[in-house]
């Protein structure tokens, strides 16, 4: 999936140094360029501090190839690469001489102020992501994966979206990239077994970020499964037959008689309840996979609601991990959720 960062680089002068390149965007803009061949476009955004001439530091930027990048310089200016021209950020005026005259918190409050308006206007659909491998060499500030509403072949991103936590509207189509990415072969998709297996997983997926939001104290669990089921085409045989194979020992006459359901909606929906009860340490393990582990993924989540752009994301990272006691009593449910698929308290 395409990746967004924001790297911060300090003394912009040191760019203009004759004959010397930095090794740690030799690396990056390599890493990216490899990306690129396959297929993957990242995007980059430089926030250049104590730039003697805007113009050359571009340039010098530019020299490095990364195959989009963007620059931006404290002083209302933006500079995108391959001649988009310059844009005004319509951002508190401060020089580079002034910002860095400030104090630390200051200077950093005012970094994040310009990252989270980028990320708000450019790059809505972005989740944090810390797995970064490639860019690590970059001082970075904050990083994520994004995928937009023309990306995704198989799935409804409006009516997905509907369904979702507020929080994660406008990340529905990053969402829904991340489960094609389930199978190797997306060709899988195009049959109905195939179609109906993602609408499954996309229903877990949303039951389970509904009840992150629950047990972080966001807001209620709002998970719908009519809901679901009509905007997500998930077909009544279809449920059946998965309900079946995961309760092989319970007959239909048990079900309408003896259980819970008095007419065929109250059975859908106590069948695809039961259904993503099922699968939820399966969607658990895989976003686990996709993240690279429980705390990155806890990150993840947790950054959504409650974003610290005032702090470079791994600052943010350990704080929210290495937390005190105080901060424990309110983490340790959400934590627990992830870590074991799910927690009562999000029912």
């Amino acid at each position: 999936m395409r990746q967004i960062i924001v790297s911060v680089i300090y003394n912009s002068d040191s760019l203009l140094q004759p004959g010397k390149l930095k090794e740690s965007l030799v690396r990056a803009a390599h890493h990216s360029l490899i990306r690129h061949t396959k297929g993957i476009t990242d995007t980059v955004l430089f926030i250049l501090l104590n730039a003697p001439d805007k113009e050359k530091v571009a340039a010098a930027i530019e020299k490095y190839g990364f195959p989009n990048v963007v620059m931006t310089f404290p002083e209302q200016k933006m500079i995108i690469g391959d001649t988009d021209g310059i844009n005004n950020l319509d951002e508190e005026s401060c020089t580079p001489d002034e910002l860095l005259g400030k104090d630390d918190c200051e200077s950093d409050e005012f970094i994040g102020e310009i990252v989270s308006r980028w990320l708000e206007e450019q790059h809505p659909g972005a989740l944090p992501y810390l797995a970064i491998d490639g860019y690590d060499n970059l001082n970075v500030w904050w990083s994520g994966i994004e995928a937009s509403e023309d990306e995704i072949d198989y799935s409804d991103v409006e009516l997905f979206s509907k369904e979702l936590p507020g929080t994660h509207k406008k990340r529905s189509a990053t969402w829904l990239k991340i489960l094609e990415n389930t199978k190797e072969d997306p060709n899988e998709y195009h049959c109905y077994l195939g179609q109906q297996y993602l609408s499954l997983l996309s229903t877990v997926l949303c039951e389970w970020l509904h009840g992150f939001d629950a047990v972080s104290g966001n807001g209620y669990n709002n998970f719908d499964p009519l809901s679901i089921r009509d905007n997500l085409g998930l077909d009544d045989i279809y449920i059946g037959y998965i309900w079946g194979q995961d309760n092989p020992g319970i007959s239909l006459e048990e079900m309408v008689c003896d259980g819970p359901a008095d007419d065929s909606s109250e059975l859908i929906e106590y069948a695809l309840r039961s259904i993503t009860e099922n699968y939820r340490i399966k969607i658990k393990e895989y976003l686990v996979d996709v993240f690279g582990s429980d705390s990155y993924l806890f990150f993840s989540l947790h950054a959504s609601i409650w974003p610290r752009y005032f702090e470079p994301i791994g600052d943010h990272f350990s704080s929210l991990t290495n937390c005190d006691l105080v901060d424990y009593g309110e983490l340790e449910r959400p934590w627990s959720f992830v870590t074991d698929g799910w927690d009562e308290c999000a029912d």
